[in-house]
């Protein structure tokens, strides 16, 4: 019998990418823009 993750794993398609929103943030300690900001702004978009 195969690993639980194996057939999930199997069942990936890493050559698309999910339909759906894609956001990019910057969580690195010091980035140039706040993590609430960037969340608020990505947010904006996704429900605009």
């Amino acid at each position: 019998m195969a690993e639980p993750g194996q057939q999930y794993v199997a069942g990936l398609d890493t050559d698309k990418a999910p339909p759906t929103a894609h956001l990019t943030v910057d969580n690195r300690l010091g980035a140039a823009i706040s993590l609430a900001d960037q969340t608020r702004d990505a947010l904006k978009r996704i429900l605009a």
